[in-house]
């Protein structure tokens, strides 16, 4: 998987992780954002898409508007711009990218919605017929 061009997986420390999580923020690392979240996840995409490694170099690098937005949350910076039409795209595409590549869907609204959609048309065919 990647992120802003950055793979997700790559130079990941999980206990420097969480040693350093918890220092700087009162939501637990094995917990969950409040968007009810793995935390982890959050934090590890986060760290990801500023280009940094996941472990206490990384963390040290956040800024207070870094950790408030993963404890919100925000998997990704680009998130973080709220009035730009560019981080849903991101998201949309993020989203697809995600289930092509797994064939599962993702846990995000928009895919969702197309998939009940699509229930709903085949449906409606099944019904009142394709015309």
């Amino acid at each position: 998987m990647i992120e802003n061009g950055y793979y997700i997986w790559l130079y990941v420390c999980d206990q420097e992780l969480e040693e350093e999580w918890n220092k700087i923020s009162q939501l637990p690392f094995n917990g969950q954002d409040k968007r009810g979240q793995e935390l982890r996840h959050t934090l590890i995409r986060y760290l990801t898409s500023k280009g940094l490694r996941k472990d206490s170099a990384g963390i040290s690098k956040l800024s207070e508007k870094d950790i408030l937005a993963v404890e919100n949350g925000d998997a990704n910076v680009l998130f973080t711009k709220k009035l730009s039409l560019y981080p849903r795209l991101y998201q949309i595409i993020w989203e697809f990218d995600v289930y092509k590549k797994t064939e599962t869907q993702a846990d995000i609204h928009s895919f969702s919605e197309l998939n009940m959609l699509k229930t709903q048309h085949k449906s409606l065919n099944e019904i009142f017929g394709p015309g």
